[in-house]
């Protein structure tokens, strides 16, 4: 059961990136908008344990192009896939590798930060969408809601993974 407690909000620069960060007595959220709304950090507060995969002892933020092969990015935290997650042609469209809104750069909704809210959002560029990801923590829990709209007046199918790296360690379940 989830119990109320006090949500703080934090920004940063990071190797020349703003990051955003939400903070309650129970975790810790902290996400790039300029990197495809990348999640590159989840701490549990009280064992000190990140959730998030990066690969050696530092992170390495970097810009990657619409188009790249997924395998040439940071490979760090949390990603959206959307439209699909193999590179693909549909409806005379190529969709690239892991889908579109990973590099991308995603707006911040700065009022919604400011009240305890991180709510992102990007409008893909090939397909009709356009894409709102909005992450709240409730005491122990991260809650996300999503919102997808079709600027189309045709019906759009798509394929949406969340695709988080995640450490395993020995004596995990």
């Amino acid at each position: 059961m989830t119990h109320p407690s006090h949500n703080s909000k934090v920004s940063r620069r990071e190797q020349g990136f703003e990051v955003f960060a939400l903070r309650n007595d129970d975790l810790e959220i902290s996400l790039v908008p300029e990197l495809g709304a990348k999640i590159i950090s989840l701490i549990n507060r009280h064992t000190g344990r990140e959730w998030m995969w990066s690969p050696g002892t530092e992170r390495k933020l970097f810009r990657n192009e619409p188009g790249d092969d997924f395998a040439t990015s940071t490979l760090i935290g949390w990603d959206e896939c959307l439209p699909t997650v193999a590179p693909c042609w549909h409806q005379d469209r190529h969709l690239p590798d892991h889908g579109e809104v990973w590099s991308l750069p995603w707006t911040m909704d700065r009022d919604a930060w400011r009240q305890g809210r991180l709510k992102t959002a990007v409008k893909l560029r090939v397909s009709p969408l356009d894409f709102e990801r909005t992450i709240e923590l409730r005491g122990n829990v991260v809650q996300l809601s999503y919102q997808l709209t079709n600027r189309s007046a045709m019906a759009e199918k798509f394929l949406w993974a969340m695709h988080a790296l995640a450490p395993v360690f020995p004596g995990d379940p």
